[in-house]
């Protein structure tokens, strides 16, 4: 009789762990998607944040225009944009001169005009110089 009274007080204090770790596991599931969704839209490189990423057709041309806001406090000379096609073949890289002194939060625009269709990018990547 007594060792079932053990297995039972050892069973409940089991399930009242394994009730604990499931929501520990839940809370940072769910964590994990408010994060994400948080910073959907967001490129962070090296000390930057390039949201507002615009592609659109102009005639001939197609415009880029993105925006960036400074993570940190740093020297911005430039900023390459490279845009990939579906196949990952570099579709082209345009510069950005930026020269700026940047500080937390200073905010300010690239872009990029061209005759190859960037619609069609499937990957954008960034370079600060």
């Amino acid at each position: 009789m007594k060792n079932k009274k053990i297995n039972s007080g050892r069973n409940k204090i089991l399930t009242i762990v394994m009730i604990i770790l499931a929501v520990l596991l839940a809370g940072f599931i769910i964590l994990i998607g408010v994060h994400n969704y948080m910073n959907r839209g967001k490129t962070f490189v090296d000390g930057l944040i390039i949201t507002d990423v615009e592609i659109k057709k102009e005639g001939k041309f197609y415009d880029f225009t993105a925006t960036v806001t400074a993570d940190e406090t740093k020297t911005v000379k430039s900023i390459d944009v490279i845009f990939y096609d579906k196949n990952n073949n570099k579709i082209i890289k345009v510069n950005n001169i930026v020269n700026r002194n940047l500080k937390k939060n200073d905010e300010f625009k690239i872009n990029a005009k061209t005759d190859l269709n960037i619609e069609e990018a499937e990957k954008i990547e960034y370079k600060v110089n």
